[in-house]
């Protein structure tokens, strides 16, 4: 991959990251002005309204910033016409994944026949019509389903499992009850714990998918 390509795909990458991570920051500013205002003042905390928001905000973001930079990564790649004998074996469970769906009680020899014949003779691609069936975050990003986003564009789950407990048991958590109208409180310090955690594995995620990118980890 050229170091042009690896450029375009970093702009890209700094401008998707850049316009959420200014969102999660102006609300958790809101907040802490709120907050501290109130704990100055000795009154009650008025600052819940920012936290519950931000809290629903920064699930947003992290699954959409997940999704996109994914698409991205295999678009880069998708543009080098590569082989799926040359290109890891994720890519093969991915085309599999695509072409599986639909025919789970297909009991043709041929329709296997025909996958085998595709993944060693076609070059992988991805569209518009089959990039959702690929990076599916299923619209509540669990610590297993970024498990396997990122293991189809080969990243491995190292510093993001320290983070499970924090995805699953906090953020989710929380999102999903705000979600549902519950009045579900989540203290400042907790709430900031959430916000710099997202904000840490974004960056955590662009540095590793250029790194794939750099040192062609795509490659089988």
């Amino acid at each position: 991959m050229t170091d042009r390509k690896i450029e375009e795909v970093q702009k890209q990458l700094d401008e998707e990251s850049t316009w959420r991570k200014k969102e999660i920051t102006y609300l958790f500013n809101e907040a802490n002005t709120k907050y501290k205002r109130n704990n100055k003042r000795n009154k009650e905390d008025t600052s819940s309204f920012f936290i519950r928001t931000s809290i629903v905000s920064i699930c947003g973001h992290w699954e959409g910033f997940v999704k996109k930079s994914a698409l991205l990564y295999l678009k880069a790649v998708a543009s080098e016409e590569l082989s799926y004998k040359e290109l890891a074996l994720s890519f093969s469970g991915a085309f599999l994944k695509i072409n599986q769906l639909g025919n789970k009680r297909n009991k043709k020899t041929k329709f296997y026949a025909d996958l085998v014949y595709k993944l060693e003779n076609e070059t992988f691609n991805i569209s518009i019509t089959n990039s959702d069936f690929i990076i599916d975050t299923e619209s509540n990003l669990k610590y297993i389903i970024l498990e396997d986003i990122l293991f189809i564009i080969n990243i491995p789950t190292i510093e993001y499992e320290t983070k499970r407990t924090m995805i699953d048991d906090k953020l989710l958590k929380y999102r999903n009850k705000i979600a549902h109208g519950e009045r579900d409180s989540v203290s400042f310090e907790e709430y900031k714990e959430l916000k710099n955690g997202i904000l840490e594995l974004i960056e955590i995620l662009k540095t590793d998918i250029l790194n794939n990118l750099i040192l062609k980890k795509y490659l089988r």
